[in-house]
């Protein structure tokens, strides 16, 4: 019963089954001159039980309609994962996001382990109008600022070249670690030509070890321009090739994006 009156639609009904008791509660008070007794005490209790519905009992719910209660089970949940999403999880302000975040990452585990992962968005550019990228969250230390490119022009990393080809990737090196796959790079989500493939940017310890990295553009809704990436790595050699699950991973990372540029998105416009 506790739960059946937890939901919103329910408290509603309820709401409005007191509200037409009073209504009809008066006309019959009025009808007798108020001598019916028990006509007299619905027309008074009905409203204030319609009222403690709608208003009071929904007011927990508006206060948290963008922030509901996360289930007590989460913060185990957190734990079974490969890595600590912690920071990933505390760059979104919404708790249904986070949520939403947590649930897709635990399904989208059972097929991809994730090891590393870095969000950067656009900075300011610096003299000479070099593009940059700042560091938004990640699960090492990281430099704040990355260039797009380095001083001699050639991209800093896959990272960097997929953002400015706004182009999401999955690179692997055929079964080889990336730090040692220059000419061997293939983009499983693309045609890109192994050739045009930056040399993976070994930034972290466990870098040296990633033999999987998928990259997604993250960009403002409805436009094919982005403002920054999402990049998750792993340990494990992730090929995508014959894969019956490759639509459904697809899904789940593109998700995951989607939620983070619908996020940033709603911080610029509230500011």
């Amino acid at each position: 019963m506790k739960s059946l009156i937890s939901k919103t639609s329910t408290r509603n009904t309820i709401a409005v089954i007191f509200t037409v008791i009073f209504v009809i509660s008066i006309i019959v008070a009025v009808y007798y001159n108020f001598d019916n007794h028990l006509a007299n005490i619905f027309s008074i209790i009905s409203p204030l039980i319609s009222v403690y519905f709608y208003f009071y009992k929904n007011e927990k719910n508006l206060d948290n309609s963008d922030n509901p209660i996360i289930p007590p089970d989460y913060e185990k949940m957190k734990i079974k994962h490969t890595v600590d999403f912690e920071k990933l999880y505390d760059t979104l302000v919404n708790e249904q996001r986070i949520k939403e975040v947590g649930d897709i990452i635990q399904e989208l585990e059972q097929y991809f382990q994730i090891d590393i992962y870095e969000i950067q968005i656009e900075d300011k550019p610096i003299k000479g109008g070099e593009r940059m990228l700042s560091t938004l969250c990640s699960s090492y230390k990281s430099p704040e600022s990355t260039p797009v490119r380095n001083e001699n022009g050639d991209y800093s990393g896959q990272t960097t070249y997929a953002f400015i080809k706004n182009r999401t990737m999955w690179i692997t090196a055929g079964g080889r670690k990336l730090i040692d796959g220059v000419g061997h790079y293939v983009d499983e989500w693309s045609n890109t030509k192994p050739k045009e493939i930056p040399e993976f940017w070994n930034i972290a310890p466990t870098s040296k070890d990633v033999f999987t990295s998928v990259i997604i553009p993250l960009r403002f809704p409805n436009m094919e321009t982005d403002f920054g990436f999402i990049d998750f790595e792993s340990t494990k050699y992730h090929s995508i090739q014959n894969n019956s699950n490759a639509r459904k991973i697809d899904k789940l990372f593109q998700e995951i994006a989607d939620i983070f540029a619908k996020d940033y998105v709603e911080k610029l416009l509230s500011k």
